[in-house]
């Protein structure tokens, strides 16, 4: 299908100046620098990637669409957040081969930038004992002590996050404590059971409730229950910080195909080697067939490879489960989920 309806926009350059849909809807996330994913619904169901790209590069550059075959909703990723405003702004209501799309804020955006992510203001704390902060729904504020000097926010943070998503580390350079607030009390009582005493790089942390607690909960709570989405650099949390168990060839899962006509397989392992990119992979694949296409999620240590046929997938499964790429060490099954190649 063509794009029919969609000839008459223009370019949409000089958008500002013009009035928004009567659709949109304003929302918090209109002001926050950090948001640039927008959900997309209501499209027909055989739109491709390409084919939505036309109407929403319109309001600047797109990072990535994410679109499953069949479906009439997906996630446009933008560059920078005035484009992604534009089109939560503009393009809602938008004609699309007869069907009317809208337009909204995605539930996952990125973290906010450090800078943004203040601690709780000092009129919402109030002095409470630990025996009170122990039991109190709100008491999210963690005392950090006696880490390594020079440990930065960022390495706080990915130490702290093995819990839970945190709200915001106030730490400067030249004290050797920190305060972290999470977003859940719950997993502040993890916390201190679970971190306390723990070594971080060469320095056993004191962990223990503030002496200040805020007095109500958090308002911006990332939607923890999606965490992990396919456009999921957002969600307030990435768990791929909290540093996980790295994966090694015994832990295979599938051996045995999940059909025997499949050509799917997945690779893990990769680690964060710049160098190893959907190419790099496709070639140390190609020894074992013909592949089709390899997809690799961004920011995550794991690649999905497409054969042409089941032999190829099969020798793979078979002979580079253990092998080394580019230093990593490679742990490759079957891919469970049917994936359907969508040939253009």
């Amino acid at each position: 299908g063509g794009m029919g309806g969609m000839g008459g926009m223009g370019g949409m350059a000089g958008m500002g100046g013009m009035t928004p849909s009567p659709m949109y809807k304003p929302s918090e996330l209109d002001d926050m620098p950090h948001a640039v994913n927008v959900y997309v619904w209501g499209f027909p169901t055989y739109m491709r990637p390409h084919e939505l790209s036309q109407l929403f590069t319109q309001t600047g550059p797109i990072r990535e669409i994410d679109i499953r075959p069949g479906k009439e909703f997906g996630f446009v990723e933008y560059e920078d957040h005035e484009s992604a405003l534009m089109a939560v702004r503009m393009l809602p209501g938008h004609v699309i081969d007869g069907r009317q799309v809208n337009v909204t804020w995605a539930k996952n955006q990125p973290d906010p930038p450090l800078e943004l992510q203040h601690p709780t203001d000092k009129e919402d704390m109030e002095h409470q004992d630990e025996a009170t902060a122990a039991e109190n729904p709100n008491a999210t504020n963690l005392f950090v002590g006696s880490y390594m000097p020079g440990a930065t926010r960022e390495m706080i943070r990915a130490f702290m996050e093995q819990i839970g998503p945190v709200a915001s580390v106030d730490a400067s350079n030249h004290r050797e404590y920190a305060f972290v607030e999470y977003y859940e009390h719950s997993h502040a009582v993890q916390a201190i059971a679970n971190l306390d005493g723990v070594q971080f790089n060469t320095y056993r942390v004191c962990i223990k409730w503030a002496r200040k607690q805020p007095t109500k909960a958090r308002e911006n709570k990332p939607d923890l229950s999606r965490r992990g989405r396919k456009l999921g650099r957002g969600g307030g949390w990435n768990p791929e910080r909290a540093a996980p168990r790295k994966r090694t060839p015994e832990d295979r899962g599938s051996v045995e195909p999940p059909n025997p006509d499949c050509t799917g397989i997945f690779v893990a392992g990769l680690g964060d080697n710049p160098s190893i990119d959907t190419d790099s992979i496709k070639q140390a694949f190609e020894k074992c067939g013909e592949v089709l296409e390899v997809r690799q999620p961004r920011n995550k240590d794991f690649a999905f490879v497409d054969y042409k046929d089941h032999e190829g997938a099969k020798r793979a499964v078979q002979e580079m489960n253990g092998s080394n790429l580019l230093g990593c060490t490679l742990v490759i099954e079957w891919r469970q989920r049917k994936y359907h190649r969508v040939v253009d």
